[in-house]
């Protein structure tokens, strides 16, 4: 009885035992198997790593080379601006910059109805002044299509002599008003090719015959863009100057 209690016992043990081998050979698998899928994981992510670092390098690279490629060409266009200013003469910026102002003009004439009415007022540009509407002259005014007019007084006698409205000039971009010495006034234009045109009128009386809405031009002067009054202290007064493309001054006093 002893003996087969023990045959049991032995029986059951070796059982167990070979139980406990396969549960440590499974989890021995087990425990393979996830080292080597960890360890092929960490290597995808290393591959991973590594081919982000590679693009990056070869982005790198293909940046630096837009960024060569963009200072040869930038550096290209500030040569050939630079050039082409040093080569110009005066003239072909004359046209260049009338080109560009006939735009402007054209642009603020055609906007004299709609938003730009508070700072145009109408579809021209115009100018008037106190001194000039002595002698009849109401308003100069320059039209789209680079035609100037005066608006003259009917009573006056420049208006009797021309009628209410009266054509001075063809082609003007600009058109001014500008003091002349104690007794007179100057009506100036330029025009398209930068040359200036003046007519000087008495503004002492309104009967004055002496006056005349016929312009002079000056030869002297070319591509004119402007016209300033500068403080000249030999004569103690204000003068007016032509500004041309190049920025000189010229005394229109000493012209006319």
């Amino acid at each position: 009885m002893e003996e087969e209690m023990k045959g049991k016992k032995i029986s059951v043990s070796v059982v167990l035992l070979i139980i406990a081998i396969i549960v440590i050979v499974v989890m021995g698998i087990f425990m393979s198997k996830l080292y080597k899928d960890k360890t092929n994981a960490e290597e995808i992510v290393l591959d991973a790593s590594e081919q982000i670092i590679q693009s990056n390098e070869k982005i790198a690279t293909l940046q630096g080379t837009i960024d060569d490629v963009s200072d040869v060409i930038n550096n290209s266009k500030s040569e050939t601006t630079t050039t082409d200013n040093k080569t110009m003469s005066a003239d072909e910026r004359y046209k260049s910059y009338i080109n560009g102002l006939k735009n402007s003009l054209k642009t603020i004439i055609e906007y004299g109805n709609s938003s730009l009415d508070e700072l145009v007022g109408e579809t021209d540009i115009t100018y008037n002044s106190e001194n000039l509407q002595v002698v009849g002259v109401e308003i100069v005014s320059l039209k789209n299509n680079g035609d100037v007019y005066v608006q003259l007084s009917k009573d006056s006698y420049l208006g009797k002599k021309h009628g209410t409205e009266y054509k001075i000039g063809s082609n003007i971009v600009k058109i001014g008003v500008t003091d002349y010495g104690q007794d007179s006034e100057m009506i100036y234009m330029i025009n398209d090719e930068g040359k200036f045109y003046y007519c000087k009128l008495n503004v002492e009386s309104a009967d004055s015959s002496t006056n005349s809405l016929e312009f002079k031009e000056i030869t002297k002067l070319k591509n004119i863009i402007n016209v300033e009054n500068i403080y000249v202290n030999a004569s103690e007064a204000n003068l007016p100057f032509a500004v041309d493309i190049e920025g000189k001054l010229f005394n229109i006093d000493e012209l006319i």
